[in-house]
């Protein structure tokens, strides 16, 4: 379970182990609206403009849902045999990370198409990401990895700056001699 609350306060989103999505009045404690979704849900994220609301449902389907807060409608993002662990969005709403047991996701959220699938050395657990949203920090069952989101690739050899000792020369990233 988990939950979020609003940039005033004035509003908590909550996911329970039942898939019930509540959103209570903090004024009041007055429950305001309640959908039934699927599974536990969990890894709630709102969006900057308090809009949308992303969230994991775990079960025997592992689902992504967008929900409208204003009319509650939701859709699904993304299904996966694999457990979806947690979510990150970025600070200008446009790009939601998904946390797997082997893959870190990036999706658009204009458009929800996966824009990168990366491959997680350990198993992953947490995402936490630097200020700057230039690095993700994946915590998992056996260690800490970080993982560039904003690679420049000034040569368009295919190897990101921070590894290529020749950043300005598409016909060599690495020093041998």
């Amino acid at each position: 379970t988990d939950l979020i609350v609003t940039s005033d306060g004035s509003k908590i989103y909550i996911g329970e182990r039942e898939g019930k999505l509540y959103r209570v009045d903090t004024a009041t404690f007055t429950v305001e609206h309640t959908k039934t979704l699927k599974g536990t849900l969990n890894a709630l994220k709102l969006s900057p403009d308090e809009s949308t609301l992303y969230l994991i449902s775990n079960d025997s389907s592992e689902q992504l849902y967008r929900v409208n807060t204003s009319n509650w409608a939701h859709e699904y993002i993304y299904f996966s045999n694999e457990t979806l662990l947690d979510l990150h969005l970025n600070s200008d709403g446009s790009q939601l990370l998904v946390a797997t047991k082997s893959y870190l996701w990036s999706f658009e959220t204009a458009t929800l198409d996966s824009q990168q699938k990366i491959e997680l050395f350990y198993p992953a657990g947490n995402i936490k990401v630097n200020s700057s949203e230039t690095y993700a920090y994946i915590s998992g069952q056996w260690g800490l990895e970080k993982i560039a989101l904003k690679q420049n690739d000034r040569d368009s050899d295919g190897h990101h700056d921070e590894c290529d000792v020749f950043p300005n020369d598409e016909t060599e990233w690495q020093d041998s001699d």
